[in-house]
């Protein structure tokens, strides 16, 4: 039973190294968080208990963690996707912006009993999501133009579309500010809890989360997308259809972002109310990194960065630190994570170890 544990350990050096990392970087994020808000603040202490205690002060301000999770979830599911197969597309802000449209729009417009009303405003998110990933992915199958600058290039017309959308053609004039119309009842996703708004969809993110982690590392479909990320070269001689893969992962990756679009609007507002981008899709950069391209990781680097948004808010509210701290500390991450040399030595001793755990099981087993 000893050695079969060894042999499975093995086998996830990489997923246990890069956990690993993570809660490192963690650790060291949060020290360096609380280095400026001490140089920062004139009441040092209050404000760090304000920013690492608070979130946990009240049931409330805890929902608020998972609450200012669940989109992240979605937007840097999205993204790991697409950097499995080593592409960079940051469509999933527009995605997600888009998502939030058309789900909108059936939440509004068609009514349905039930849960088949959620079901199908979430679908048409799917689809307005994919849609967003269309022109950045065949870009890059037919021309090979970069899919980083197509992508940032549609999200401003996407942003700017939906924007025009909700102020001329759905808007609620009564409202008061620039808003669509109500959802109907039978469209909003319902609450968790009795105190605070998380509602199902953070469920809804695990679940996806789930299925991407089946699909990235259990299929044939995801192997072909590793590969085609690893070597493009060998994906190709090795037979796999790599355009087919590159616009398939886009069109995927989009699509999960524009459903978290619709969740997060169908879960924590009773109308489409916002005047430009929440920003989710540049921020799942950010998640992603911090999950090392992993969707098992996702839900563990969106709730961190869930308890650092909540902890900034309530920062700003109680101290003299402004919530900006969070930028910072994002910018950290980034920086830390995307050092590849950051513990290497490490990583190749726990490699060479697990393969001779591998060559001694596999010894023992022939005996």
């Amino acid at each position: 039973m000893f050695k079969r544990f060894l042999k499975i350990r093995s086998n996830n050096v990489n997923i246990v190294f890069e956990l690993i990392k993570m809660l490192i970087v963690i650790f060291i994020v949060v020290g360096i968080a609380a280095i400026i808000v001490i140089v920062t603040s004139k009441q040092p202490i209050q404000s760090l208990l304000s920013f690492f205690i608070g979130p946990f002060t009240t049931a409330r301000r805890f929902s608020e963690i998972f609450e200012a999770a669940t989109p992240l979830m979605f937007t840097g599911l999205g993204l790991v996707v697409m950097l499995r197969a080593n592409l960079f597309n940051l469509a999933g802000e527009g995605a997600f912006f888009l998502g939030a449209l058309g789900a909108t729009i059936v939440a509004v417009y068609f009514p349905m009993p039930g849960i088949i009303h959620i079901i199908a405003c979430l679908v048409t998110a799917i689809v307005c999501g994919a849609f967003a990933a269309l022109i950045p992915a065949i870009f890059k199958v037919k021309w090979g133009t970069s899919e980083l600058v197509t992508s940032l290039m549609m999200n401003y017309i996407l942003i700017y579309f939906v924007i025009w959308v909700i102020g001329y053609v759905i808007r609620d004039y009564s409202a008061g500010f620039i808003a669509s119309q109500e959802f109907l009842p039978t469209a909003i996703i319902p609450t968790l809890f009795s105190t605070g708004k998380l509602h199902a969809g953070f469920i809804i993110a695990l679940i996806a989360a789930a299925i991407m982690s089946v699909f990235i590392f259990y299929t044939r479909a995801g192997y072909n997308v590793r590969m085609t990320g690893e070597n493009l070269n060998f994906a190709k001689y090795s037979g796999i259809n790599t355009a087919k893969v590159i616009l398939f992962v886009q069109v995927l990756g989009c699509a999960i972002a524009g459903l978290g679009g619709a969740v997060e609007v169908l879960g924590r507002y009773d109308r489409f109310r916002w005047g430009a981008s929440p920003g989710y899709g540049y921020t799942a950069v950010a998640v992603s990194m911090l999950a090392r391209k992993s969707p098992k990781l996702i839900p563990a680097a969106a709730i961190f960065y869930g308890y650092l948004e909540c902890g900034a808010e309530i920062l700003g509210r109680e101290s003299d630190v402004t919530p900006e701290v969070i930028q910072v500390i994002q910018a950290v991450v980034v920086i830390l994570i995307a050092a590849e040399a950051l513990f290497f030595n490490w990583r190749q001793r726990m490699i060479v170890k697990a393969t001779a755990n591998d060559t001694q099981v596999a010894r023992s087993e022939k005996l």
